[in-house]
């Protein structure tokens, strides 16, 4: 077991917390790079924290406070790095429409969630 604290955390405080709770041989990291500490891993327990969204991109089973199911839809497009262009897109569509933001956005359907082969060799 791996903790890693929020940069806010009271370190001391923490740290000491989960030396008295939690089973010996955890882990505790103050500092180092969470991302990568996701990607090895098996499971991501979050209260309330964007990397959810880490550990979800990386198939990783997320436990957090905020609804999993809520994350994962608003989860972005893996894409194959083609987000600039999709964000373009997007703005010019948003900037030749008549009506609200939200009118826009419950109208507006991605042309593809899976760029194809050929886009994607193509830029």
């Amino acid at each position: 077991m791996i903790f890693k604290f929020h940069p806010n955390e009271n370190m001391e405080r923490a740290t000491a917390e989960v030396k008295k709770y939690a089973p010996p041989g955890t882990l505790v990291f103050t500092s180092g790079n969470t991302e990568e500490m996701i990607a090895n891993s098996v499971e991501l327990i979050t209260q309330y924290s964007t990397v959810a969204y880490v550990g979800l991109a990386l198939g990783i089973p997320v436990h957090s406070y905020f609804d999993v199911n809520d994350l994962k839809r608003k989860l972005p497009i893996q894409n194959g790095g083609t987000s600039a262009r999709r964000i373009a897109d997007i703005c010019r569509q948003f900037g030749q429409f008549a009506g609200t933001g939200p009118e826009f956005l419950r109208q507006y359907r991605p042309a593809s969630t899976q760029p194809t082969l050929a886009r994607v060799a193509a830029h």
